[in-house]
């Protein structure tokens, strides 16, 4: 048989992290990552269409030069530059390695193609068969992501839905070199990820509730962290597997953005800006060391988020920990020891997505979308879950771990692949079906729901392909909250329902969007706090696109009040 053609590709260089591992005093004993390289190659399938920019069908680079404010040259794309399957863009020069001095990844035709290649390969990781096993739709409906690797002299970086784009900034540090945050593998992951959630659950932008906008926040720090131990190139030293001075193994590998988060928080004696491994938690009384834990405001998104990733990375450290490693190696590859216990558990974390309901999605309502993801993936996912539900009790987000427990395989109902192709297709076909069917959902008689795009996905099981048609609606409720004087009482809250279809088995699962008294209070709170801190933009002729970053745009509608971007809270750092 002959060999199979090689596609067509296009190399792109990236640093796999940022630039504080280059800067790290190697005699000083602290826990570290050690890379063969610092600069590698993302090797994307070459379509047809990239262009100059760099750009692509889905993705776009757009940069503007620091002191005219004009838009900077493209990277002009070479076809065939390399080889004769494969492309590449013009950097201008080729001596960067692993010697290479920091400084001299500032150029402008480096930063542009590494911010390029590191959002390609988390799209592309999403989109894989491994995890959702489907193309993302940007929330924003148009095609194309707009990249700004030079946005502005600041110290963050955030996705801005309504302006289709992602900005990273750049400062000073104390020390006296320039930090990019487009430079930082785990900040462009990071805000990447934003974007590609928006379009996943694109109810979540808009949420009142704290939780959604955690949920955002511990999505995207824990695909930073999934990302490296992904990474077959690189090899983490003894001291990071042993500890070193840290006594905790695994503790090097759960921080991110090393380079920004020392500085940023340098009077804190910390050399990272988050830790994934953590004691965060909503109530302490049943932690295993109460002492050690941290309780969070439940209003406070980035501190909550600190939370969920805390519990997804424990899962993962879990599984980590019970893979084998060859005791007697100094250095571990990642290939024989993180990588599989991490593709694993990123899998869950990944196609819980798809399984989480629209509207204010809360913790709980991950938390069953991430048991129902584990049990559709594996056969035998008990350890997961049994350490998923132990999280969730012992940080205080549920009080029992069978709270988590999803409705599932219900009465089988025939949906066929032609008729599922027509529900994706046509909004009427779709409506009929889920009219049909609406007692087995469990849709109230007096809800007016509204259909999102439906998607097919074929998801990699062991050996075999799966096809999963999803099905999405939500509706508008109304709480009341006491807010401030001229502001209404009657505040809308999206609530919705997942409904997935086993094309094979013909098994559907529902989740339905958690209601409790606790979620309304905390909206409540969440509200006050932003009309005191003065980020509430109550103006009805008012454009989201023209709104700051930072401010929540807020639409009177007919008398209710209806909350607009609260995403745009989320930077990198919180205020």
């Amino acid at each position: 048989m002959p060999a199979a053609k090689r596609r067509p590709r296009v190399n792109l260089p990236y640093l796999i992290r940022d630039r504080a591992y280059m800067r790290d005093d190697p005699t000083d004993n602290v826990v570290r990552i050690v890379l063969a390289t610092p600069l590698q190659t993302f090797s994307a399938v070459d379509d047809g269409g990239f262009l100059d920019g760099p750009a692509n069908d889905v993705v776009a680079v757009l940069d503007f030069d620091l002191e005219s404010g004009k838009a900077s040259e493209k990277r002009k794309f070479v076809p065939q530059g390399i080889g004769k399957s494969v492309s590449c863009y013009d950097i201008g020069y080729s001596d960067l390695g692993p010697d290479s001095e920091p400084e001299s990844f500032e150029t402008t035709e480096f930063m542009q193609v590494s911010t390029f290649a590191t959002v390609l390969k988390v799209l592309e990781f999403f989109e894989s068969s491994d995890n959702l096993g489907r193309k993302v739709r940007w929330a924003f409906g148009a095609d194309k992501l707009k990249i700004i690797p030079r946005a502005g002299e600041g110290r963050n970086a955030f996705y801005d839905r309504a302006n289709h784009n992602i900005q990273f900034y750049f400062h000073r540090a104390s020390q006296g070199h320039t930090i990019y945050t487009a430079l930082s593998h785990d900040i462009v992951v990071h805000e990447t990820t934003h974007a590609v959630l928006d379009g996943v659950a694109p109810d979540l932008y808009d949420a009142i509730l704290p939780q959604s906008l955690a949920l955002h926040e511990a999505m995207a720090d824990i695909t930073a962290i999934t990302q490296t131990l992904l990474n077959e190139m690189v090899l983490f030293s003894y001291d990071a597997l042993t500890g070193g001075t840290d006594k905790d193994e695994y503790s090097a590998l759960s921080n991110i953005a090393e380079e920004f988060g020392a500085d940023i928080r340098r009077s804190e004696g910390k050399n990272y800006l988050r830790r994934m491994k953590n004691f965060f938690c909503m109530r302490q009384n049943r932690m295993p060391d109460p002492s050690a834990a941290v309780v969070v405001p439940a209003d406070e998104p980035h501190q909550l988020s600190q939370v969920l990733s805390g519990v997804l990375y424990a899962v993962m450290e879990r599984r980590m920990s019970e893979t084998h490693r060859p005791a007697a190696d100094i250095f571990a590859t990642l290939e024989t020891t993180f990588v599989p216990a991490a593709r694993r558990v990123a899998r869950i974390i990944v196609r819980a997505l798809d399984y989480l309901p629209p509207g204010e999605a809360s913790f709980i309502d991950y938390g069953r979308a991430f048991v129902l993801a584990a049990r559709t993936t594996y056969k035998r996912p008990q350890k997961e879950v049994r350490w998923l539900k132990q999280e969730f009790v012992e940080r205080g987000i549920v009080e029992d771990g069978d709270e988590l427990e999803p409705t599932c395989n219900m009465e089988k109902i025939s949906v066929n692949g032609a008729l599922a192709e027509k529900i994706v297709a046509n909004d009427r076909a779709a409506r009929k079906f889920v009219q049909m069917h609406r007692d087995h959902f469990g849709l109230p008689e007096e809800v007016e729901f509204e259909l999102l795009p439906r998607t097919i996905a074929q998801k990699a099981i062991g050996r075999r392909k799966q096809r999963e048609l999803f099905v999405k609606l939500h509706w508008r409720d109304v709480e009341q909250h006491d807010v401030a004087p001229g502001l209404g009482r009657e505040w809308a809250v999206r609530k919705g329902v997942t409904i997935a279809v086993d094309l094979d088995s013909m098994h559907i699962n529902v989740l339905h969007t958690v209601t409790n008294a606790t979620l309304v209070q905390q909206r409540g709170m969440m509200l006050k706090k932003l009309h005191g801190g003065g980020r509430l933009s109550l103006t009805a002729e008012e454009k989201e696109s023209q709104a700051t970053q930072g401010q929540v745009v807020v639409k009177d509608a007919d008398g209710v009040m209806e909350l607009r971007g609260a995403m745009r809270l989320l930077h990198i750092i919180a205020d």
